[in-house]
């Protein structure tokens, strides 16, 4: 089954203009009281001047519903809503600025919506609703690895760091201790992502806290992890 949408048009042909631009398709039809667009999805848009609709029912309308001062009823009722087209799309900020320099007007910006999607709407020549959506985006989950990097990583870190303190003593800690220090304290650092010359500070005050005796009883190394975990926290990386 095939579903085809008719919008009745004050013009045909500005109609199939605004569509033609908008949609970034040629018409799979253009004749003489009705144009016809192949929707994302496989629909059928289809435009049709309102004067053929009246001589396709004739009697069966009422005449409120006809427009019979040559005027459009979508211009005689311009303040009222008459229907909307829902597109889902791959990219609807694309196909919002087609249509807003084909002449549309837009009414609301791209945004998340309630029902999973993320619309924009506007209102074509004719005064119909367009809602051009796409599927929201969900953060992609952590990594099992990043995940278990962020748990114990700096936890991890300060774990080394206070081991390192305690087997480096004497001329030990005086030779290889700053060295060890330097490289934990600046991973430390670009984990929370400090700034390069906090980074380059902690790294100077680990070198330091490992080549002076006497500081093996004191775990600063995992004291400042888990305090800089308990009130800043790195930033997560939403990709795999």
């Amino acid at each position: 089954m095939t579903s085809h949408f008719i919008f009745y048009v004050a013009e045909q042909d500005t109609a199939r203009e605004f569509y033609q631009r908008t949609l970034d398709v040629e018409p799979r039809l253009h004749v003489v009281g009705m144009t016809e667009f192949v929707l994302p999805g496989g629909a059928v848009l289809g435009l049709m001047p309102e004067a053929g609709i009246r001589r396709l029912l004739g009697d069966s309308l009422a005449e409120a519903d006809i427009a019979t001062d040559g005027k459009s009823t979508a211009s005689r009722a311009d303040a009222n809503l008459r229907a909307e087209l829902y597109m889902l799309v791959e990219d609807a900020e694309f196909y919002l600025q087609r249509a807003i320099e084909a002449g549309a007007e837009l009414l609301q910006p791209l945004q998340p919506r309630d029902w999973g999607h993320e619309v924009a709407y506007c209102r074509d020549l004719d005064r119909y609703i367009l809602a051009f959506a796409q599927t929201q985006v969900e953060p992609a989950k952590t990594h099992w690895f990043r995940r278990l990097h962020n748990a114990v990583g700096p936890v991890a870190a300060g774990l080394v760091l206070d081991f390192c303190d305690l087997i480096t003593f004497g001329p030990l800690g005086w030779t290889i201790g700053p060295f060890i220090g330097l490289v934990v304290g600046w991973y430390l650092g670009a984990f929370y992502q400090l700034k390069w010359w906090n980074r380059l500070g902690l790294s100077l005050l680990s070198a330091v806290y490992l080549a002076v005796p006497m500081t093996a009883f004191l775990p600063l190394g995992t004291l400042v992890s888990a305090l800089a975990r308990l009130f800043s926290g790195p930033k997560t990386d939403s990709t795999e």
